[in-house]
């Protein structure tokens, strides 16, 4: 999951990339609107029970969005980019497990 003024969320990694599977808003976001964002991922498939594996929990993907979404929202030096990489979604929440913010010189 990475950050940019336009919230934008996909499942990562080059294949992301390559299918341009993801979705973007304008920052900041509150859970709703990131839950209609991860909707729009087919990327996230897996997350939501397919071929009978265990859902993840989108609503923890969902607070994790929304939370990184409100960096837009700091004052003072402005966050260039913000990026949770991976963020491991669980059958009950959620974990960052690595993670940068680069602020505006």
């Amino acid at each position: 999951m990475s950050w940019s003024p336009s919230r934008s969320t996909g499942a990562g990694g080059v294949l992301a990339e390559i299918y341009r599977d993801f979705a973007l808003s304008v920052a900041p976001v509150g859970e709703e609107e990131a839950l209609a964002m991860i909707e729009k991922v087919k990327g996230f498939a897996i997350l939501r029970g397919y071929r009978n594996l265990p859902p993840g929990d989108l609503r923890a993907l969902a607070r994790a969005v929304a939370a990184v979404s409100r960096l837009a929202l700091v004052p003072g030096r402005p966050v260039a980019e913000a990026e949770i990489n991976p963020l491991i979604v669980k059958g009950d929440g959620a974990i960052a497990v690595d993670a940068l913010v680069a602020l505006k010189e």
